[in-house]
């Protein structure tokens, strides 16, 4: 074997790494910027905030209710003041079970928190064609109310589930 054929396989990675070295050289720690709030396109930050929902729930018959709630970068989540997770929380998989009226707080203290709401009917033969389900969800920044949601919910044996999704962000009003 001579010494070009030899170089030739360490010529092509050679220049792989030399391409590689550049391309990464050329993107100079912009990943470490910050990126823009979500949102309007507005640059201001996102402070660190009291986040709150207040959820209040009447369903005519027993309804299972569950909820997720996730969070920006800071931890820890409450439902009614105690600490029901210190990273995202899926409640899910552990609903509250035959509900007919539900009183409940989710409060995070961070720049951001979504939060959702799931409604699913029992498949009992015993139940009616339609249950009604009227939802309201008060939304708090700083102990401020800032938005009211209310909508009532009709569950039938076709439709036999709704859901709802809130978003809090810490902007200033």
């Amino acid at each position: 074997m001579n010494a070009r054929q030899l170089l030739r396989p360490l010529t092509a990675i050679s220049f792989l790494l030399l391409s590689a070295s550049l391309l990464l050289a050329s993107c100079g720690g912009k990943g470490d910027e910050p990126h823009p709030n979500p949102g309007n396109g507005n640059e201001q930050r996102l402070e660190v905030m009291d986040l709150r929902y207040d959820v209040d729930m009447q369903a005519s018959h027993p309804i299972d209710v569950s909820f997720i709630a996730t969070k920006g970068f800071e931890s820890n989540i409450y439902r009614d003041g105690k600490l029901i997770s210190q990273g995202n929380y899926l409640g899910g998989d552990n609903p509250d079970r035959s509900v007919r009226s539900l009183k409940t707080s989710f409060s995070h203290k961070g720049s951001a928190f979504v939060f959702s709401v799931s409604m699913d009917r029992h498949y009992d033969d015993d139940q009616p064609n339609s249950i009604n389900v009227d939802l309201s969800v008060k939304l708090y920044k700083n102990s401020k109310l800032i938005q009211t949601f209310a909508k009532r919910y009709i569950l039938t044996k076709n439709d036999h589930s709704a859901s709802a999704q809130f978003q809090l962000w810490g902007k200033p009003e």
